[in-house]
């Protein structure tokens, strides 16, 4: 097995590098004070951001005088509503990194570390201070020996030693006995403290500011559990939220891996009346090519990347970091670091992949029978293979299945990111596997999957100038289901009416799109079914992407508390006008639901500048960046000289090449 990871070692290399920046601060979650708010409005200021509540009378306006919002919902949630109001209830299926779970000692307690931290299942448990113990020694021996003497051995034994909380046996069951956080109770009835972590996790505010925080409800699950267990759970979560709210029916906001747990859930129970929407979120519902890619050993990595560009893509170009990393991996021979990460990855397959159902999950139904070949034909694996072969017949009739669900009066919707290479922003390691240079994908999961099926064409090329759409599931020759850019064809998808595309669109950043989450929010809230017809000026089916999260929790809130003090009244006649012309600009662009990324960075440079000018905010240091970019490309070129003298080897390896 080892011999076929020999070129991924560069992947696990730059993880162990890297690891200690982001456990001492490198890219830290914001405090849930600061996460918390998501849509901010400047009351004294024109030209509010739309609302959740005019998109909902636009599209469902009746004959009949519409009762206010506000008061609709001061009726329908006083005392609970007992079912009496329009909005099901909502439950989150969320993402593989928001259900926290904790590691349980034998007596059913929390266990904990020799520091006294508590050990959790998710976030990843590292215990940096062990790492540093065990290895610290075989690495000094290592580096002055310039030979392997076991390091490479202890160092992947540490590292699976720290993954082994949610390690798999080979049935698919946990070693361990993990408990994951559970909400019996909506948001309304959490503490503030859960609240804070919901709407980080998910910021669905524009929903809860609607129907209220008694209609929503955040699910967890085992990220390394097994789907149709999960899809179980929420079958009982279910069954109480119609207990607790009166309603009949809910809603469900199927996020990334909680695309897995619907997809087992409408397999286990498929003629179930309890479902009234299912809104898909960026989620997995036909795997990642991450995963299988993982599986096969499918990768982009050679010699020469390794020593120029793997450091600048995981670390970013702009960052001298990167380049100095370039000349530092040079102190450990070649052989070792291959070694090193071959069995570390050895490992980290063999702990969290190999014998995982929800890992399984995630391989695209494509490449499943092949890899369920190779890894879990032997006796061994009866029972986990049984698990996930369940999962892959579920995967198999999406074509079939979803259609069928529809024409019993589900409404189900697909929001989805297009149009960038894996690991293209927040995850760069990613950008390693061997689909990079082809699929389009939101950096995490391909758009095949998170459309249920629709054709694309390869990353970097267009369709064909002759090209027509071809899909199935869409024949109406009035429609057209092609993207502006010619590189999709939403035909071919299951449901082409119901799918909506954003170009460029991150998978975690759909968190930051607010033209997203008010769709999200107005397909939730909506009394009638909606298609991509429904309200193309403000929803349409091919959009763009912004990130607003930063102007909204960070700089909005500065200039309302400068407004509210009378900050902003104390300046120059010419900085109040500027600031407040600032101001109109970021809610001209926060009003209209067709996300540029261009625009948004351009109101909210205005803002930014336009707060440091007045001295309420400050302003980026110009000496600082300065000295970057020199740090930088003297890195750089310290780096490229290296590379064009030693080659891709490490110092050791070209003075045993020359003696």
């Amino acid at each position: 097995m080892i011999s076929k990871w020999k070129k991924w070692t560069a992947v696990l290399l730059s993880l162990l590098l890297l690891l200690p920046m982001a456990l001492t601060g490198s890219g830290s979650i914001a405090s849930p004070q600061q996460e918390s708010s998501l849509e901010t409005a400047v009351n004294s200021v024109p030209h509010q951001a739309a609302t959740i509540e005019q998109a909902v009378q636009e599209l469902t306006a009746t004959a009949s005088e519409p009762t206010s919002t506000a008061s609709a919902k001061e009726a329908a949630h006083e005392d609970g509503c007992n079912g009496d109001c329009p909005y099901c209830p909502t439950i989150i299926l969320p993402g593989i990194g928001q259900s926290r779970a904790f590691l349980l000692d034998e007596e059913g307690n929390h266990a904990v570390d020799a520091q006294g931290n508590e050990i959790t299942s998710w976030p990843l448990y590292f215990n940096v201070n062990e790492l540093i113990k065990e290895l610290a020694l075989p690495l000094v021996k290592m580096l002055i020996t310039q030979k392997d003497n076991g390091f490479t051995d202890k160092a992947s034994d540490v590292l699976a030693e720290m993954l082994s909380v949610n390690q798999t046996n080979p049935d698919g069951t946990l070693k361990n006995k993990i408990e994951t956080v559970r909400y019996y109770q909506s948001f309304a009835d959490c503490s503030q403290e859960d609240r804070d972590y919901f709407y980080r996790m998910v910021p669905v505010e524009p929903l809860t500011e609607v129907m209220g925080e008694d209609h929503v409800y955040f699910f967890t699950f085992n990220a390394f559990g097994e789907p149709f267990e999960a899809a179980k759970d929420l079958n009982d979560y279910i069954q109480m939220v119609k207990e607790q709210t009166g309603h009949d029916q809910v809603n469900l906001l199927a996020v990334s891996l909680g695309g897995t747990v619907a997809t087992a859930y409408f397999n286990a129970y498929p003629e179930t009346t309890d479902i009234h929407k299912v809104v898909n979120a960026v989620a997995a519902l036909d795997g990642s090519s991450i995963v299988s890619d993982l599986l096969k050993g499918s990768n982009i990595i050679t010699d020469e990347y390794l020593y120029t560009d793997l450091f600048p893509n995981l670390i970013g170009e702009d960052e001298p970091l990167s380049y100095l990393v370039n000349i530092l991996v040079r102190i450990i021979p070649k052989q070792v670091i291959y070694d090193l990460l071959d069995k570390a990855l050895s490992k980290v397959m063999d702990t969290l992949i190999v014998n995982c159902p929800s890992m399984w999950a995630l391989v695209p139904s494509r490449e499943y029978p092949a890899l369920r070949e190779q890894y879990l034909s032997d006796e061994a694996h009866a029972a986990l293979r049984a698990k996930t072969d369940r999962y892959y017949e579920a995967q198999k009739q999406m074509e079939t299945e979803v259609p069928r669900q529809v024409s019993r009066g589900v409404e189900i919707y697909n929001l989805c990111g297009y149009g960038m290479p894996f690991g293209a922003v927040n995850y760069p390691y990613f950008g390693l596997v061997g689909s990079t240079p082809t699929l389009s994908t939101d950096e995490i999961i391909e758009i095949y999957s998170t459309s249920m099926h629709a054709k694309s064409a390869p990353l970097g090329e267009t369709f064909p100038a002759d090209y027509t759409q071809t899909g199935a599931f869409c024949t109406d020759p009035t429609h057209n289901h092609i993207s502006p850019d010619r590189t999709i064809d939403a035909s071919a998808g299951v449901l082409p009416e119901q799918t909506w595309y954003y170009y460029q669109q991150d998978h975690e950043g759909i968190a930051g799109n607010d033209a997203a989450l008010k769709l999200a929010a107005t397909l939730l809230l909506s009394e009638e079914p909606m298609s991509v017809h429904s309200d193309p000026e403000h929803f349409p089916q091919f959009n763009g992407t912004r990130n607003t999260k930063y102007l909204r929790r960070d700089v909005i809130p500065i200039f309302e508390q400068a407004q509210a003090s009378g900050a902003i009244d104390a300046l120059p006649q010419e900085q109040q006008e500027e600031l407040y012309a600032a101001m109109e600009q970021v809610n001209e662009m926060l009003a209209s639901t067709i996300a540029d990324a261009q625009q948004e960075q351009q109101a909210e440079a205005r803002l930014r500048a336009a707060l440091a000018d007045a001295g309420l905010m400050e302003a980026p240091s110009e000496a600082s960046e300065t000295w970057n970019r020199i740090a930088k490309t003297l890195c750089e070129f310290l780096s490229d000289v290296l590379y064009r003298v030693l080659g891709p080897r490490g110092f050791s390896d070209v003075a045993r090449h020359i003696s």
